[in-house]
């Protein structure tokens, strides 16, 4: 799995407002409660670290797919056919 982190960036920068290196930007999603709100701050050189990280890190867990090729091999893996629906929609949609 790649996660495009230049794009959400982008995004969160365009709605965010800059001081002096630092950016601040509020999300406000509808829910059954209302008024909930989450804010998320950062700064630059904090995004920048965490970007190079997560571009070190390998795009392939082997360590997770050996654990599910010995679990196919042994016949213990299981997926249930509701999960396995809302994986092939979720995948459609993206």
């Amino acid at each position: 799995m790649r996660i495009d982190l230049q794009s959400s960036i982008r995004e969160a920068g365009s709605a965010a407002s800059c001081r002096g290196g630092s950016q601040t930007a509020i999300a406000k999603q509808s829910s059954a409660k209302a008024g909930e709100a989450a804010e998320v701050s950062w700064n630059r050189a904090g995004v920048k670290s965490l970007m190079a990280a997560a571009l070190r890190a390998p795009e392939i867990r082997q360590e997770k797919v050996a654990a599910l090729a010995q679990r196919i091999r042994e016949g213990s893996y299981e997926v249930g056919s509701q999960e396995l629906a809302g994986a092939m929609i979720a995948h459609m949609g993206s």
